[in-house]
C-alpha cells in the first residue's frame, strides 16, 4: 500500500507503507456564500442547505459516486454564508475548489429519509432551484417547458423558455431550418453539417456561433517505439523539422473551416497558465528541409523520399516512409491529416494514413497501436481537465501510459511540480512555465488546434454566446432574448 506523506500533494511522491507512523497533511478548504441568492420559493439559501446536501449524499441510500464524500473528514456550517471543507489526511487535491456539496432546500426537505428523496418522481420532474428558471411542464420524449423563477434577480428577458428532444444532429438541423426551434446545442454533433449550416448562414437564415472548446488536437511522435520499428522521430531535430514542414494554418482552416487557430503549447493562448514567448516554428520548408539534412536524412537518389544516412538506431537507406494513425469517424482529423501528407512530402517525408475504430486506436497497453507505442505518428484529441496536460508526457519510468516514449528530466520534474504545488502560488507558475518551454523546445508532440463547439441560432435571437468553461450552451439564459417581427 502507498501513502501520501508530509510535503507530497500528488501520487508521483507517494511512498510505500511500511507499518511504521507517517506524517500526512491534512487540507482545509472555506467556502462564501452569497447572502443575496434564494430558491424559488423565495426562502434565502444558507450554508444549512449545502451542510444537509453533504448528509444526503453520505447516505448509503443515496445513489451516485462516494469520491469526494469518502474523503470528507467533516463540511460543517460556521455561519449562515460560510462552510468549512475538511479533508482526510493525506488527500490533498490541487482541484479543492470543487469541494463543495451544491445546495439541496433543507426547509422543505429536511426530515424526509434520502431513500425517499431518491423516489420522489415529482422532485425529480419539478426539482427546486435557485436558478433563473423552474421547471413547469416536462412531456415525456417531447418537451421541457422552464419558466421564470419569480424570486430571481435580476429578472429573465424570456418569458418562457421550451427545450424540444430531437433524436440526433440531423434532426436538430431539420427543426431549426423548420423554424421549430431557434438554438441547436453542441450536445448533437453538428459537425457533418457545417457546409449546411455555412451556406444558411450566408443566406441570413441563422447565425454558426463557434468558440474553443476543452479538446487539444495534435500530432504524437513515437520517439521511442517498444517494437522493432525504426525511431523516425528520436532526434528533437527531426520533431523540430515536421513542425516547419506543416503548415498549421493551412491544417487548421482545413479543419475547421477557418474557425479555428494554431497553437503553440498543450494550452490554449485564452487559459490562464498559457506561458508567453514561446517558440511558434513558423511554416517553413527551407528550414525544414535544412534541419532534416543535418539529422542525417537525405534524398541522395532524387526520388524525392529521404533516407537514413548515419542515423543513430536506423539502418543506413531506410527511406522516411511513415504510417499517420487517426480515428477513422472524425471527418475534422481525416481533413487535416490529409493536408498534413501533403505538406511532409514537399518535405520529402512520405506519409500513409491509416483510419482506425476508436475502440482499436486507443486499445490499452502492451498491444493498443497508440498506448503501446506501435505507431509512427498519430493525431488525437487529449482533453483539458484539472489533471495538468503535461502529464500525457512524463518519462515512461514516471508515467504507466508515456504514449510518446518522451523522456526528459528536466521536463518531469517541472510537470511532477505542477501537481505538487498549488494554483495561485509562484511556485506553481513557475513549473507551469518551465513544462511549456521545454514542451515546445523538445516538441513530443506538434500542437495543431483546439477542437471548436458548434451551436447554431436563428437571426431573432439576442445575448447568446459560449462559453468553453460551461458545460452547457444556456449559461447565461437570463440573459437571453427574441427580437419580434414588428419591433
Amino acid at each position: 500500500m502507498r501513502v501520501i506523506p508530509a510535503r507530497c500533494l500528488s501520487p508521483a511522491c507517494a511512498v510505500e507503507f511500511d507499518g511504521g507512523p507517517v506524517w500526512m497533511e491534512r487540507m482545509q478548504v472555506r467556502f462564501t456564500l452569497r447572502d443575496d441568492v434564494t430558491w424559488d420559493d423565495g426562502e434565502p439559501l444558507t450554508a444549512a442547505d449545502s451542510v444537509f446536501a453533504f448528509r444526503v449524499a453520505s447516505d448509503p441510500a443515496t445513489v451516485g459516486a462516494r469520491y469526494l464524500v469518502s474523503r470528507t473528514l467533516r463540511y460543517t456550517a460556521q455561519d449562515d454564508y460560510h462552510l468549512e471543507w475538511v479533508g482526510v489526511p493525506g488527500f490533498l487535491p490541487s482541484d479543492y475548489f470543487l469541494n463543495f456539496f451544491a445546495p439541496l432546500p433543507r426547509h422543505q426537505l429536511a426530515g424526509r429519509s434520502p431513500a425517499d428523496l431518491a423516489q420522489d418522481e415529482d422532485l425529480r420532474r419539478r426539482p427546486p432551484t435557485w436558478g433563473p428558471f423552474v421547471v413547469e411542464d416536462w412531456i415525456p420524449a417531447d418537451r421541457l417547458i422552464l419558466a421564470p423563477n419569480p424570486h430571481y434577480s435580476p429578472a429573465p428577458h424570456l418569458d418562457k423558455i421550451v427545450f424540444r428532444f430531437a433524436t440526433d444532429g440531423a434532426d436538430m438541423v431539420a427543426r431549426l431550418l423548420a423554424g421549430e426551434c431557434d438554438i441547436a446545442t453542441h450536445d448533437a454533433d453538428l459537425t457533418p453539417f457545417l457546409p449546411l449550416l455555412m451556406k444558411a448562414e450566408q443566406q441570413g437564415l441563422l447565425h454558426l456561433i463557434s468558440a474553443p472548446g476543452t479538446g487539444w488536437e495534435h500530432l504524437e511522435f513515437d520517439i521511442a517505439p517498444t517494437d522493432d520499428r525504426p525511431p523516425f522521430f528520436g532526434d528533437a531535430r527531426v520533431r523540430q523539422a515536421v513542425a516547419h514542414c506543416v503548415d498549421r494554418e493551412t491544417v487548421v482552416a482545413e479543419a475547421t473551416y477557418g474557425r479555428g487557430l494554431p497553437l503553440d503549447s498543450y494550452l490554449p493562448p485564452t487559459h490562464p497558465f498559457h506561458a508567453a514567448g514561446l517558440p511558434a516554428w513558423e511554416y517553413d520548408p527551407a528550414a525544414g528541409r535544412a534541419l532534416l539534412e543535418e539529422a542525417g536524412w537525405v534524398d541522395e537518389d532524387s526520388d524525392g523520399v529521404r533516407e537514413a544516412h548515419r542515423v543513430s538506431g536506423v539502418r543506413t537507406g531506410t527511406p522516411f516512409e511513415v504510417t499517420l494513425l487517426l480515428r477513422a469517424d472524425d471527418e475534422a482529423a481525416l481533413r487535416s491529416a490529409r493536408a498534413i501528407k501533403a505538406q511532409l512530402a514537399d518535405c520529402g517525408l512520405r506519409v500513409n494514413l491509416d483510419a482506425r475504430p476508436f475502440w482499436e486506436l486507443f486499445a490499452p497497453a502492451p498491444d493498443g497501436p497508440l498506448f503501446g507505442r506501435h505507431f509512427d505518428l498519430a493525431e488525437t484529441t487529449w482533453w483539458l481537465d484539472v489533471r495538468p496536460m503535461c502529464e500525457h508526457y512524463l518519462s515512461p519510468e514516471v508515467a504507466a501510459e508515456s504514449v510518446t516514449g518522451y523522456a526528459d528530466p528536466d521536463f518531469d520534474a517541472a510537470c511532477l511540480g505542477v501537481g505538487q504545488t498549488f494554483p495561485g502560488t509562484a511556485e506553481h507558475a513557475e513549473y507551469r512555465r518551465r513544462a511549456q518551454e521545454l514542451f515546445a523546445a523538445d516538441l513530443p508532440a506538434l500542437p495543431l488546434f483546439m477542437r471548436l463547439r458548434f451551436a447554431v441560432v436563428r437571426p431573432r435571437v439576442q445575448g447568446f454566446t459560449l462559453d468553453s468553461t460551461s458545460p452547457g450552451d444556456l449559461w447565461n439564459a437570463e440573459s437571453l432574448d427574441v427580437t419580434v417581427a414588428g419591433e
